[in-house]
């Protein structure tokens, strides 16, 4: 490639360059043990030299899978090297939310949910819209009274597998116990500047129930993350 795609990362230690081919070879890639070399993976192969004396990283992309710029290189170089980042934070109310951090190549937009099922019943996986991004589906069955804390990596997520422009969009629908009312939840990411979320229920006993959404959202590195919060409870 050409040499101005070079990346050079300053003020990097022995330690943090070891930790950096361990957490390579932990996602799957090859990597050598040496200052210097080479490392591949699904997502770029590269060829990387360590000043040691000047603590100077410097990385020539030989290959880089489309939608990876060699600026986006630098922040994933950058977020292996990281220290791991905390999975849950406390909120002033005295809550606990979860912002899990997934990393996939070339993907900088995520939407990974999180219920808190007090509807006095199960609620199954019933539908899906995805227009934009690649949903999957971690809890097909949400038993009553499941809270965030029960499944800490979020109840679903969809990564958004293209660059930035398009993002990931859709909506997801779950069944309550009763057969006929349905909890539909539709989000849109598309890098921070665009995030939106909301809950709602249709169906004969919609309005026995009570759906709302808190919407929480991140960046780390080169990714956008939201996080919808949906809480779903009898009418009161």
């Amino acid at each position: 490639m050409d040499h101005h795609d070079e990346v050079i990362l300053p003020d990097v230690s022995p330690e943090q360059l070891a930790s950096l081919q361990q957490q390579f070879r932990a996602k799957g890639g090859t990597v050598g043990t040496g200052p210097s070399g080479l490392a591949e993976n699904s997502c770029f192969a590269i060829k990387y030299n360590y000043d040691a004396t000047r603590k100077l990283l410097t990385i020539d992309p030989l290959r880089l899978m489309p939608n990876l710029k060699p600026s986006r290189l630098r922040k994933t170089i950058l977020g292996l090297m990281a220290p791991p980042r905390p999975k849950s934070f406390a909120l002033d109310s005295g809550s606990t939310i979860y912002k899990p951090t997934p990393h996939s190549c070339a993907t900088y937009n995520w939407a990974i949910g999180f219920i808190t099922n007090n509807s006095g019943g199960a609620l199954t996986y019933s539908d899906q819209s995805t227009d934009h991004g690649d949903l999957s589906v971690a809890v097909p069955s949400i038993a009553a009274g499941a809270q965030p804390s029960d499944h800490q990596d979020g109840f679903w997520t969809n990564q958004g597998t293209k660059d930035s422009g398009l993002g990931c969009f859709g909506s997801i629908s779950y069944q309550l116990a009763d057969g006929v009312t349905t909890l539909k939840i539709s989000y849109g990411v598309n890098t921070l500047s665009t995030t939106s979320c909301s809950a709602a229920l249709s169906g004969q006993n919609a309005a026995r129930y009570t759906a709302t959404v808190d919407k929480q959202d991140d960046f780390y590195y080169a990714a956008a993350y939201l996080y919808p919060y949906v809480t779903i409870a009898p009418k009161t």
